[in-house]
């Protein structure tokens, strides 16, 4: 009978790891499964534009790009701008991550004017702005254009391209990719939380 029990427990655990040692480490394996479904896998979540987003600003897409001759199209939110010095901070704001139609409003006292753009082809674009987005991210902002009434910025709201077989192969292997980039990331934000979370500071 004792001969069962430490045969059972042979195989249940790691050779040469005592049983409370294997239950904890058992337990510290479960509650990390627990926290990344319950709290981590939400905040981790890849969108179709995320992937996207990835695919058609690659660096290696451009040249698969040139092979297949697809052409991107754009998605613009537009903004003008009387002077440099408003476009200037306009363009700041934005990149801090303020609202488009927010930072819009709040300038529109001083001349500014906020439009949204027909779709546009990267072909069919003025080359001013196909230069000012290119490589540009779905919700970045071009630097301010000079325009011949004054300056223009543009945010990317879109884009979209022609179905592409490669990325139609491609998109859930970057999904993947993506997710378990984002996943590490929401991990150590997490880890740096706790950690800070459980600092006693013990005056001298």
């Amino acid at each position: 009978m004792a001969s069962t029990a430490s045969t059972s427990s042979g195989c249940c655990n790691p050779k040469g790891v005592k049983f409370e040692d294997y239950r904890a480490m058992i337990g510290v394996s479960i509650s990390k499964r627990k926290l990344i479904e319950r709290e981590l896998r939400p905040l981790a979540a890849v969108s179709d534009e995320d992937v996207k987003n990835f695919y058609y600003t690659d660096t290696a897409f451009r040249e698969r790009q040139k092979e297949q001759k697809l052409v991107l199209s754009y998605s613009l939110q537009q903004l003008l701008l009387p002077q440099s010095a408003l476009a200037e901070t306009a363009q700041k704001r934005l990149r801090a991550g303020e609202d488009f139609d927010s930072v819009s409003s709040d300038l529109a006292s001083q001349g500014a004017e906020s439009s949204t753009l027909p779709t546009l082809s990267e072909e069919n674009m003025n080359s001013k702005i196909r230069d000012a987005i290119k490589g540009l991210k779905v919700g970045e902002v071009t630097k301010p254009i000079a325009t011949g009434s004054g300056y223009m910025i543009l945010k990317v709201s879109q884009i979209g391209a022609p179905k592409d077989p490669v990325f139609e192969k491609r998109k859930e292997e970057i999904r993947e990719q993506l997710y378990k980039r984002a996943l590490l990331n929401q991990l150590q934000l997490w880890t740096e939380r706790a950690k800070t979370d459980s600092y006693v500071h013990v005056p001298t």
